[in-house]
């Protein structure tokens, strides 16, 4: 089936995902460390704040999803909630990294608040922003060029955050001033892009409209048993993304105690994120010539290879682990690419077998996966920096410095590959995926697999 989106369309909804990544690697890289050696929260603390509030967020996913599913406004289903959800956003992640002095009991609560805030504000905009990929088009391939155009501006998001949030910070005197500058900026950014792509981008009457044939949140939680291609696919993303956020956590500390480079962790960044941009064209071409499942196993095939040979070799050269992150970053790209053109097909998997579309449900209960995965990540990584016994600000003891380095190689490989192994029975692929839409359309529902 071919729908075909004009390019003005893909171009406002893409640039949309720019300040939303901005803004969610900008906490992915450099909550915790802020955190820990800005704010001066304990690591175990700082851990178990992220770990909470992504958790009551990641719960709340589902609630956003099914609530816009059942919504019909004039705007459509989806863009009223992410109008209604910029400025929030915004200025919660003012407030996150702006913190005022206070005692520590007080600097706890604070963070705790203003974390739990930002992320659910976050939600409200990401998961409508995420879900109008299904109701903008159903085609297989449209799907990935759609992917692939909003994908460069996620990565772009993810790129200013890591090469610029940090940088910027020094150069505003760094400290609490520091951070809270260059939080006003990124915050204002935001809300006047997202403004762009509320006011851009038109919802098709097709699927705006509120699905009201299931009427209760536990029946559609119930739909979940009968889409085991969405299943398979939120788990082997999670410990996808959980193996990616270690790494790009754990960069902080490894670059600034075991290289004593920490001049150089926005150039890291930057050496991931800039060739994980530039691999973007060759994974959508991938995704076309193979599979989409294809893609995604070989991009994430190829940082696990990457981190085990930075392992073995005990590289403790810049340059040299520059050039290794340099190829991560080509695997990276998928992470960011193949999941978004691959969900949009198991909302077709579940309408094909029930008769019932539920993109905004489906969304918020993958992203769901996501928010578990970044919060586990906190929790890991904090837990096992008080297990090694880091001190910040401090030097660090041998043992410390080798846990430093199996953080940011052994505990990533190790989520890497159990993502690839759920990912392996993954089995929506183009032919099977045209069989769906077209029993659909012909209203053959139920005689799926």
């Amino acid at each position: 089936m071919s729908e075909k989106v004009p390019f003005s369309i893909k171009l406002g909804y893409g640039i949309g995902d720019y300040p939303i990544q901005m803004l969610i690697n900008a906490v992915i890289f450099y909550q915790l460390f802020y955190f820990t050696d800005v704010y001066m929260i304990s690591a175990g603390a700082a851990g178990l704040i992220i770990l909470v509030s992504r958790v009551v967020q990641a719960f709340s996913n589902p609630l956003i999803g099914i609530f816009s599913d059942r919504s019909s406004f004039k705007w459509g289903k989806k863009r009223p909630f992410i109008f209604i959800g910029l400025f929030p956003l915004g200025l919660s992640f003012m407030l996150l990294f702006g913190g005022p002095e206070l005692e520590m009991e007080s600097r706890i609560v604070y963070a705790f608040v203003t974390s739990l805030i930002f992320f659910i504000a976050f939600s409200t905009v990401a998961i409508p922003y995420s879900s109008m990929t299904a109701v903008l088009t159903r085609d297989f391939h449209e799907r990935s060029s759609l992917s692939g155009i909003r994908m460069i501006f996620t990565i772009t998001g993810a790129l200013t955050a890591a090469g610029l949030f940090k940088p910027m910070a020094a150069w505003f005197g760094g400290g609490y001033a520091g951070y809270r500058y260059v939080a006003m900026i990124f915050g204002a950014l935001t809300i006047c892009i997202l403004l762009i792509t509320v006011y851009t981008v038109s919802e098709k009457k097709e699927g705006s409209e509120p699905d009201e044939k299931s009427t209760t949140f536990f029946n559609d939680l119930l739909l979940l048993t009968k889409n085991r291609p969405f299943m398979i696919l939120a788990v082997a993303s999670f410990f996808f993304m959980l193996g990616v956020n270690s790494l790009a956590t754990v960069i902080n500390y490894y670059f600034k105690y075991n290289l004593k480079a920490e001049a150089f962790v926005p150039a890291a960044f930057l050496a991931i994120y800039v060739s994980a941009t530039l691999a973007v064209p060759l994974f959508v071409s991938l995704s076309r010539r193979t599979s989409k499942k294809a893609a995604f196993m070989a991009g994430m095939a190829l940082v696990a290879g990457e981190l085990i040979f930075s392992y073995v070799t005990e590289v403790s050269s810049l340059q040299v682990m520059m050039v290794l992150l340099v190829i991560a970053g080509i695997g990276v790209s998928t992470i960011f690419l193949s999941p978004w053109s691959m969900v949009p097909d198991t909302v077709e998997y579940l309408q094909w077998k029930t008769g019932l579309r539920r993109e905004g449900l489906l969304y918020g209960l993958y992203i769901l996966f996501f928010n578990l995965s970044a919060a586990t990540t906190g929790f890991v990584v904090g837990l096992g920096l008080d297990c090694i016994g880091y001190v910040p600000n401090a030097a660090q003891s041998h043992e410390t410095l080798e846990g430093i380095r199996v953080l940011m190689t052994l505990v990533p490989v190790t989520f890497l590959l159990l993502g690839l192994v759920v990912i392996y029975f993954y089995p929506i692929d183009e032919k099977m995926h045209r069989k769906m839409v077209k029993d659909i359309m012909t209203d053959r529902i139920g005689e799926g697999l």
